[in-house]
C-alpha cells in the first residue's frame, strides 16, 4: 500500500555481467535490453572479467574504439529503458587518499559518460 504524497522506492532488478568466460557481443548485450524491458526488469550492471580496464588495468582509458563501443551500449541500454550502470574495480591497488589515483578514477567515469 502506497502513502499519498511519498515517493515510490526504486526497485532494481536486472542482470550483472560480472563472469569469466567467453565475452558476450554487442547484439547479445541488446538483445538482452531488449529482453529485460519485456520481462520488466530495469538494470544492467557491467562488469564482465574480460574487460581488464575495468579491473586490472582501471587507470587505462579505454581507445577510442572501446570508449565508442561503451558508449553505444549505454545508449542501447537506454533506448530500452534499462539504467546501465559501468562498474569500476580499482580496489586491486588504488590508494584514496591519493589525489592522483582519485583524479584518474573520475577521468575513466568521465570516458565513458558517466
Amino acid at each position: 500500500m502506497s502513502t499519498p504524497g511519498r515517493d515510490k522506492r526504486h526497485f532494481i532488478s536486472g542482470v550483472v555481467e560480472g563472469f569469466y568466460g567467453r565475452p558476450w557481443t554487442m547484439e547479445q548485450r541488446t538483445e538482452l535490453f531488449k529482453r529485460e524491458q519485456k520481462w520488466g526488469l530495469n538494470t544492467y550492471l557491467y562488469a564482465p572479467k574480460d574487460d581488464y580496464k575495468h579491473r586490472m588495468y582501471w587507470r587505462e582509458l579505454y581507445s577510442p574504439e572501446e570508449a565508442e563501443q561503451l558508449v553505444a551500449l549505454i545508449s542501447a541500454a537506454e533506448n530500452n529503458q534499462v539504467e546501465f550502470i559501468y562498474a569500476i574495480s580499482p580496489g586491486l591497488d588504488i590508494t584514496f587518499s591519493n589525489p592522483k589515483e582519485v583524479a584518474s578514477l573520475k577521468r575513466k567515469l568521465d570516458q565513458v559518460g558517466l
